[in-house]
């Protein structure tokens, strides 16, 4: 999941260039070491997970399960993108989820 991490971290990397540009969406950052994030981006960063798992519950009424996969893949992606916010790397992560 090495190679998936670094798709999200490009992505977020992208999304702050554009951030910076244009100034419309919350703050996006993309620290190298473990940090607080401004309170807007980590507002918007739980809301993003509210709304994949709001489509996941309803998937599961549904009985889809193509978007039971989409959503549980979506809510990866955005629980990668909140690593990278955080400065968390793939490595930390590693260690971290064997506490689990």
């Amino acid at each position: 999941m090495q190679e998936q991490y670094n798709q999200v971290k490009k992505f977020t990397q992208a999304l702050r260039n554009n951030h910076l540009k244009t100034e419309k969406h919350a703050p996006v950052e993309v620290n190298e070491v473990p940090s607080l994030i401004h309170e807007d981006a980590g507002v918007r960063l739980f809301e993003l997970q509210q709304e994949e798992n709001f489509e996941y519950r309803e998937a599961v009424i549904a009985k889809d399960l193509v978007e039971i996969a989409d959503g549980i893949c979506d809510s990866i992606y955005v629980e990668f993108g909140k690593l990278v916010q955080h400065g968390i790397s793939y490595e930390c992560f590693l260690e971290l989820f064997k506490e689990v």
